[in-house]
């Protein structure tokens, strides 16, 4: 059922990329060198309180285009309940595809791995989220909100929405 989501995702990412060839966002040079064609940054999420969450997230990755370009990288997360008095580093990676739709609008489809924790017991679980969502892209930052689809009950995330901040260079 998830490859169904993501194969959907793609086909309609790939077709906004065929229509909006014509009016480049961000320019490329005619025969890219491998240089001109990387993106790199991150995003990164702070929650503190009586349950606190750090998120770091770099990333680097390839332009496709004018406006596609997808980008990989590890994760790192730092868990905190005072309630329980229990704290976890979860980490993992992610692979993401990003589309603009305008100059500082862009859809983004997210696979997120993370490996963390459970309160009170020694085991680890493993999922792999699966996030959509959009966002802005303004003088090099980035403001994103994404849908978890697939939020398990048992799961890092308290709500199916992430919220982020980052910073890319283009």
């Amino acid at each position: 059922m998830i490859r169904r989501y993501l194969l959907i995702l793609c086909c309609f990412l790939l077709g906004f990329q065929a229509m909006y060839a014509q009016s480049p966002a961000r320019p490329m040079v005619e025969d890219p060198t491998l240089k001109q064609r990387l993106v790199y940054g991150g995003t990164f999420f702070m929650f503190f309180g009586n349950i606190s969450n750090i998120e770091l997230m770099p990333v680097v990755g390839l332009r496709q285009s004018n406006r596609l370009s997808f980008m990989a990288g590890p994760t790192y997360s730092y868990y905190s309940n005072l309630n329980f008095n229990y704290s976890d580093n979860g980490y993992g990676l992610r692979g993401l595809g990003r589309f603009f739709l305008t100059n500082h609008f862009f859809l983004q489809a997210e696979s997120h791995y993370l490996s963390f924790g459970m309160e009170n017991n020694d085991i680890r679980l493993n999922h792999n989220y699966i996030k959509l969502g959009g966002g802005t892209y303004r003088n090099g930052s980035t403001f994103e909100l994404l849908y978890i689809v697939n939020n398990p009950p048992v799961s890092r995330f308290l709500i199916p929405f992430a919220f982020r901040v980052g910073f890319y260079i283009y």
